[in-house]
């Protein structure tokens, strides 16, 4: 809700198990978001962000 200019698109949602699951998504803004990844870091449940490309 902070990001309103973001679009998310789900790639893929593998279960790894012992209660972990990965997201594979897309993200695109309407204009630059310095800063996203480590903002999701610091959401609750979240273990890990890794940006493949910008």
């Amino acid at each position: 809700m902070s990001h309103p200019g973001a679009r998310l698109e789900v790639r893929d949602r593998p279960e790894l198990g012992k209660g972990l699951t990965l997201f594979d998504i897309s993200v695109q803004f309407d204009s630059g978001e310095a800063g996203w990844t480590e903002e999701r870091r610091r959401v609750s449940g979240v273990k890990d962000v890794e940006l493949v490309g910008a």
